[in-house]
Order: C-alpha cells, then sequence, then structure tokens
C-alpha cells in the first residue's frame, strides 16, 4: 500500500511540485519499515512524478508551450521547476505578512467554525501529547504549505491555504472524538451536537462551495470574443482574462481568428515565440505589444475586465 501511495504522490507533484511538502507525512509512513520497504515509496514517487514530467513532455511533439521551450532539456527543466514563477516565492513584502497571517487565522476559523477551531487546537494538543511523531510530521507539512501560501507574492495566493486545511481536520477529528468521549454516558445530547457540526456545516455553506453552474468566466470569454474584430487582437494583461480567452478560443473552438495577446507574458521567450509567430511577424522583446500589433494591421482591443 505505501508503494501505490508513493505512486499517486509523485504523480501529484507532477500536477503541481508543491505537493513534495508532503514528504514528512510520507516518511512517517514508512516508519517501522527498513530497507527496500522504507524506500520503496520513495522510489515510485520518482516514477510517478517522471511519468508526469519525464519522458512525456521531453517526447512531446505537440504544438509549442507558452511556458518554456520543451526541445531542449534546460526549456524542460523551466517547465519542471516553474522558473516564470520563481520571482513570486516568498517575494511578499514583510510588512504584509501579518496580515496574511491574520487571513489565514481567519480562513481556519470560518472553515471549522469558532468551536470546531477550538476543538481542532484541543485534538492537536492531544496528538502532540499521544503521537507526537505524526503530529510533528504533519505540524512540517501543513506549515510549509502555509508558508508557501502566505509569502506567495500574488493576490489569489490564498487558495494554497486549502491545502493544510485537510491537514488541521484531523486535529479536529481528534477533538471531536475525544469530546464525544467525555460527554459520553451525562450528556448524550452533547455528543449528538458534536456530531451535527459537520453536517450542518454541509447543509448551510453547500451551496457557496458547489461552483460546477458557475459559469461566469466562461460566459464573459464568449461575450469578449464574439464582440471581438475579426482578424483581431486582444490585449489583456490579468490572468484570469488570459486563461478565460484561452480556454474559450482554444479548448472551446470560438473565434480562432483572434488572437489573445499577454502583455505581462510579452517578455518571455517561450510566449514571445509562440505569439509572434502566431501574427506572422518578426518583433524583439523591447517591441511594445501594442507596436507589434500595429506591424500586423490587425484591429487591436484591449481587455479591462469591464467588458458588457
Amino acid at each position: 500500500m505505501g508503494g501505490v501511495l508513493g505512486f499517486i504522490w509523485g504523480v501529484g507533484m507532477g500536477v503541481h511540485p508543491t505537493l513534495l511538502f508532503l514528504a514528512p507525512l510520507v516518511m512517517w509512513g514508512t516508519r517501522g519499515k527498513s530497507g527496500p520497504a522504507r524506500i520503496r515509496p520513495l522510489i515510485l514517487a520518482i516514477l510517478g512524478w517522471g511519468l508526469m514530467y519525464g519522458p512525456v513532455l521531453l517526447a512531446r511533439q505537440g504544438p509549442p508551450s507558452p511556458w518554456a521551450d520543451l526541445s531542449s532539456l534546460e526549456g524542460w527543466w523551466a517547465l519542471v521547476s516553474g522558473r516564470i514563477y520563481h520571482g513570486y516565492l516568498f517575494g511578499l513584502a514583510a510588512r504584509a505578512w501579518p496580515t496574511r497571517l491574520l487571513v489565514w487565522s481567519g480562513l481556519l476559523v470560518r472553515q471549522f467554525t469558532p468551536l470546531g477551531a477550538a476543538l481542532a487546537a484541543w485534538g492537536w494538543v492531544h496528538l502532540w501529547r499521544t503521537e507526537r511523531r505524526f503530529a510533528l510530521a504533519a505540524a512540517l507539512t501543513g506549515g510549509a504549505f502555509s508558508l508557501y501560501a502566505i509569502g506567495y507574492d500574488t493576490g489569489d495566493s490564498l487558495i494554497y491555504l486549502t491545502l493544510p486545511l485537510p491537514v488541521a481536520a484531523v486535529g479536529l477529528g481528534v477533538g471531536l472524538a475525544r469530546a464525544a468521549d467525555r460527554w459520553r454516558g451525562w450528556r448524550r445530547w452533547g455528543v449528538g451536537a458534536l456530531l451535527l457540526l459537520p453536517v450542518l456545516q454541509a447543509i448551510l455553506f453547500w451551496g457557496q462551495m458547489d461552483v460546477s453552474a458557475d459559469r461566469e468566466a466562461v460566459a464573459w470569454a464568449e461575450r469578449v470574443l464574439r464582440q471581438a474584430p475579426a482578424e483581431g487582437v486582444l490585449l489583456t494583461a490579468q490572468d484570469g482574462h488570459t486563461f478565460a480567452l484561452w480556454y474559450v478560443r482554444d479548448v472551446l473552438s470560438e473565434r480562432p481568428d483572434v488572437v489573445v495577446l499577454d502583455r505581462d507574458l510579452w517578455a518571455h521567450a517561450p510566449y514571445h515565440r509562440l505569439v509572434t509567430a502566431e501574427l506572422g511577424i518578426e518583433a524583439g522583446a523591447a517591441v511594445t505589444p501594442e507596436d507589434a500589433v500595429r506591424l500586423t494591421g490587425r484591429p487591436v482591443q484591449i481587455v479591462t475586465g469591464d467588458e458588457e
């Protein structure tokens, strides 16, 4: 079983490298083992990671990537290591850290409710006393995810704070179990109330969490593309705008005549080569995107997000 989990862990790291932070828990899972049984999960993790990031990408002969030149080993490593995003890692100014820490604490309380957060803290105190190795491994994992999210210098980095929540939920489970044991036999209603806490959370907030029917981003991108001039170029400057338009144009195959040009990515060499080839021009990165579009003679539209 440990080998299967190791393989899944490796595949997960191929999807997003921050899952490397699960290493302390993986090592805890191999406790008490020796020889091949101890290193098997790590070997299979490398195999799973390699299947995602190794031969599949190196042998790829599909369309060029805007993130890296996959025809070279250097380009492969630039993609695997997320080189384009390195500047965001722990790039948050020191003065902004207290605010991020406060937001993280508020997120935990909102997700678990104040009572649930207190129970989780109680559960972790108990785990520290009784299962210290596991508690330490979980704390290292949750702490690494939290530091990554808090120090990542983008406005949407808080999405990474969802990753430590399952770790924190372990303490909540232990806290609920201890409270139920303590109240058993003299306050059965209290046990029932504790067990109803997650049920009530699901009932009250499921509608807010379920975004399966949310088509706002797709509808916006479809509207922008429909209104774009024929053979036009849409200039974007936000990831949300760029990715939504890419999805509708390239995946849903709407308005393939329109070029989506991200001004922030313009100076990134692989993307620059990709978009200039699509526009059919030769323009250095020093040329502004607006001037480059003028060379094509295509009509240009600046995307602001306020389009009706």
